[in-house]
């Protein structure tokens, strides 16, 4: 975990190797389906294609964390089921509450609107659910996870909306796969940074455990509808057309911009948040232990070992088995002084006169100590 929390401090660089890497896949696949018009490679592009840019938008942020202690199986669960359960929520609600749009593609205002409450409810729903036994609820596994649900929601849509724009186009692959590069180059403006944003807000308004709809929820969640819903419906203004021949709105640029922005300051607040409550920590720490030094190992987390021993030897040492004591007398009381060896050889020379043939060879302090009044031979 240390190794891992000082990558994570640093910045890892396996993000960028898997952007890479996965570009390049994607490209050699593309070009490979045009040329062989093989439709078995076409699943396999537009996998690549969809979940390439929100993968790495995770990865990124992962290893780019501070002071969490998500795991990346709870990243990995809430990109896959979080986003699945996201999607499958609003795939049961729009059909039942939106009304009937006008042109493929295309939402009225009061559509847009409904869209945006039912995707990004459900997506907080996601999150919320993934997150009610998780032991920490801090701002920022909020917006970690939030961002995670999101992307893996914006993931299996835009796979969703590249089979549908085949079907549309009559089977034309090169519509299928424009669809798929427009989508994947607008993936980190949208629904990952707008269900993040929520979810950190909403984890910082937690209290004793329990999520709560306070007026700082209700008004993020009012702001993200609010870019999802002008995003849906001003996709089509302001058009600016970019080598080779994909269509960028300026609008989508504006909006996404604005929302990136505000995700980076819920991060940087989050940031911020998750080293003040670490000082107070540390503080309470060494109130309650004053003669450990701040150096006498890493503050208590509630996410660590419960058999771990606190003091872990941080500067006291015990008396050594087996040695003397410093600082006081020994067991026993002090030992009794050695006669000289001047009288220990008279005794003996005495004892080896006067013994008359004995055999016992005892110590001669038993002999010395003979009762008093004990005549000499």
């Amino acid at each position: 975990m240390a190794a891992d929390d000082q990558r994570a401090h640093r910045g890892g660089s396996e993000w960028l190797w898997t952007l890479l890497t996965g570009s390049g896949l994607f490209v050699a696949g593309s070009l490979l389906l045009l040329v062989t018009r093989n439709p078995n490679l076409f699943p396999t592009v537009v996998l690549i294609g969809n979940f390439l840019v929100p993968v790495v938008f995770v990865m990124f942020l992962y290893e780019h964390r501070h002071l969490s202690n998500l795991t990346p199986r709870t990243m990995l669960r809430s990109f896959t089921i979080g986003g699945a359960l996201g999607l499958l929520g609003a795939s049961l609600l729009e059909p039942l509450l939106l009304p009937p749009s006008p042109g493929f593609g295309r939402l009225s205002a009061a559509g847009a609107v409904l869209v945006g409450l039912i995707e990004e409810g459900s997506k907080i729903a996601a999150v919320l659910i993934l997150a009610r036994r998780a032991r920490q609820r801090t701002e920022m596994d909020g917006l970690l996870l939030g961002a995670a649900v999101g992307m893996g929601f914006a993931a299996l849509e835009s796979t969703g909306y590249a089979f549908t724009t085949l079907l549309a186009s009559g089977g034309h692959i090169g519509a299928a796969v424009r669809e798929t590069v427009i989508r994947g180059l607008l993936a980190p403006f949208e629904h990952g940074v707008w269900t993040g944003i929520l979810a950190a807000v909403t984890f910082r308004e937690a209290k004793g455990g329990r999520f709560r709809i306070t007026p700082s929820v209700t008004l993020a969640f009012t702001f993200v509808v609010l870019l999802h819903a002008l995003w849906d419906s001003l996709a089509g203004v302001f058009v600016v057309v970019i080598p080779p021949g994909i269509p960028v709105p300026l609008s989508i640029v504006v909006l996404g911009a604005l929302g990136l922005s505000v995700f980076v300051a819920v991060f940087e607040q989050a940031r911020r948040a998750q080293e003040a409550r670490l000082r107070r920590r540390r503080t309470q720490q060494d109130g309650r232990s004053p003669d450990l030094g701040s150096e006498s190992g890493p503050d208590e987390d509630p996410d660590e070992d419960p058999d771990e021993d606190p003091d872990g030897g941080a500067g006291e040492e015990g008396p050594h088995e087996g040695g003397p004591q410093q600082g006081g007398p020994q067991q026993g009381g002090p030992p009794e002084a050695a006669p000289p060896p001047t009288v220990r050889a008279h005794e003996r020379s005495s004892e080896g006169r006067n013994s008359e043939g004995s055999t016992n060879d005892g110590p001669s302090r038993e002999r010395s100590e003979a009762p008093p009044g004990q005549p000499s031979r």
